[in-house]
């Protein structure tokens, strides 16, 4: 990291979105769901309004920020892919608009794949029991982040997205072989 990373502070950053989606107990709903250590969204199951009972879910859109709440500390974080647009998750997701004039998405993306980082994030967590500690949207937000310019965002993007492209094809090469 050069001089040019600054703090940005999530509360700038990002949006909290509540919930905004009643639920209709005949409709059918697709989850999505995140992964911990920073493996991101998911597309999860499909189920009916009946078969839960919250009665508010998120619907996510690509590029958005979301976490588990209690999964925060082991780096349940990620940003919505395409394929998980449109997907549902409970309030225990808290998702976020990401105000791309500071942060790019596959940038913080990135970031959130670094255990210190994720770490950093979840010292706000509360609970005590360890596997109990929720982060509260509100104490995320309080949290900042180390970042450089946008310009400097996409360059580290379009560098990461290029070698992990070069391993995926040298996987492909070596399993093909």
């Amino acid at each position: 990291m050069g001089s040019d990373w600054k703090r940005v502070p999530l509360a700038s950053a990002l949006r909290f979105r509540k919930p905004d989606v009643a639920v209709d107990a005949s409709a059918t709903y697709d989850f999505a769901g995140v992964y911990s250590f920073g493996r991101g969204v998911f597309r999860s199951q499909s189920r009916t309004g009946s078969e839960f009972s919250y009665r508010l879910v998120t619907r996510l859109q690509q590029g958005e920020l979301v976490y588990l709440k209690v999964g925060a500390w082991e780096g349940a974080f990620g940003v919505v892919p395409p394929e998980c647009d449109g997907c549902v998750v409970s309030p225990e997701f808290p998702a976020f608009a990401i105000n791309s004039d500071l942060l790019l998405p596959r940038f913080l993306e990135l970031l959130l794949g670094v255990p210190a980082v994720w770490k950093s994030l979840s010292g706000e967590s509360t609970g005590t029991n360890a596997r109990r500690r929720r982060l509260h949207p509100n104490d995320l937000l309080r949290c900042s982040l180390l970042a450089p310019s946008l310009e400097k965002q996409r360059a580290i993007v379009a560098h990461v997205d290029a070698v992990q492209g070069a391993v995926r094809e040298a996987h492909k090469i070596r399993t093909n072989v």
